[in-house]
């Protein structure tokens, strides 16, 4: 009765390391694509901003519409 107690407790251990084990894994997976996705929305950033010229100018405005003068 002994052995498989001890046994049992035994298996129940390994089945809480192996689920502590995959909780990890999928915390750490979570934070490497938070990670990645912060950093390509800081490249978006940086990108976007080289566009301006300087950083307190306006938007460049959008050049004029040729219209007709046909009569």
């Amino acid at each position: 009765m002994q052995w498989s107690q001890e046994k049992l407790e035994r298996k129940k251990a390994e089945y809480m390391e192996k689920m502590r084990n995959q909780g990890t894994a999928i915390h750490k997976a979570t934070e490497e694509k938070r990670t990645t996705i912060e950093a390509k929305q800081h490249e978006e950033m940086i990108s976007h901003s080289c566009l301006l010229p300087y950083p307190d100018s306006p938007l460049p405005s959008s050049p004029p519409v040729a219209t007709s003068t046909r009569s």
